[in-house]
């Protein structure tokens, strides 16, 4: 009984303080507190269709743990697969987010730079808002622009080709 109690006092809170930090959540605060209007609504409805996309993108995915009957390749493969995945959601994600900020006027894009952004699952337990000294200028420094990101390919590839070769 005393295991109850403690998980009881330990576990309700705990749920009731993720699901306050829920994506879900933020989209509809993020929603309410932007008072779209009627030709914005569209612009709205990608931008929430997608942010659900990505989450199932991430929900479906099988983890890839070690199994004797796969190679370590197969298992980075998969891995690969699954990261590529995801990455293909965020960006469409990222460009229902872009086409609803230029819908937007300039007050409400001020509540898109404070809110948007915490409305996409991250699937860390990490908290934005917990980043060390420094490691944000670090972030801003070494973050590519989004119209130059690199796509797989290039040394990765070769690297694979030499792989199967041995």
């Amino acid at each position: 009984m005393k295991k109850l109690a403690c998980l009881v006092v330990v576990v309700v809170p705990l749920v009731s303080w993720a699901q306050s930090k829920s994506p879900e959540g933020s989209l509809t605060q993020f929603h309410d507190r932007l008072a779209l209007t009627v030709q914005q609504q569209g612009f709205w409805s990608a931008y929430e269709s997608k942010v659900d996309a990505y989450a199932s993108a991430y929900y479906r995915q099988k983890p890839v743990v070690p199994a004797p009957e796969d190679t370590a390749p197969h298992q980075i493969g998969r891995l690969v697969d699954n990261l590529q995945n995801r990455l293909a959601a965020l960006e469409e994600l990222e460009s229902a987010a872009k086409a609803l900020y230029a819908s937007l006027i300039p007050d409400q894009q001020k509540i898109a730079n404070q809110m948007l952004i915490s409305t996409i699952p991250t699937f860390t337990s990490a908290d934005i808002g917990s980043t060390l000294p420094g490691e944000d200028a670090h972030r801003k420094e070494n973050k590519p622009d989004s119209g130059k990101r690199s796509h797989r390919g290039g040394a990765g590839a070769g690297m694979a080709g030499s792989m199967s070769q041995n």
